[in-house]
């Protein structure tokens, strides 16, 4: 029974985690990437301006899907901030992403 109690606890961050991995598949994200896409496998990070290839970059959202300041506020808030228009989106070397990821976590409420 105890397994069944730590599952369902682990139901929310899993559910998180899934949507975070068919997001990906949102065709505004393609729609990003090809608008970073300098030449075929190069893109220009939106923050330090430089030029990678694609296994260096990832595709970030300008405001956080997780708000800094509020947290989690709930599923309709969460799904409507992780699948946004490319305008939203933007291209970022994995090094800048760290960086920004950083930031940002930093400043979150516990």
């Amino acid at each position: 029974m105890a397994q069944q109690g730590n599952a369902l606890r682990n139901k929310p961050s899993w559910l998180i985690q899934q949507l975070r991995r068919i997001s990906v598949k949102w065709p505004e994200v393609s729609k990003a990437r090809s608008a970073a896409r300098i030449s075929r496998g190069v893109y220009r990070c939106a923050s330090c301006k430089e030029e990678f290839g694609v296994k260096h970059v990832q595709v970030d959202h300008i405001e956080p899907v997780v708000n800094v300041s509020d947290g989690f506020t709930g599923w309709d808030n969460f799904i409507k901030r992780l699948f946004v228009d490319a305008k939203d989106l933007q291209v970022l070397c994995k090094p800048c992403h760290k960086t920004k990821t950083a930031k940002e976590n930093s400043g979150r409420i516990r």
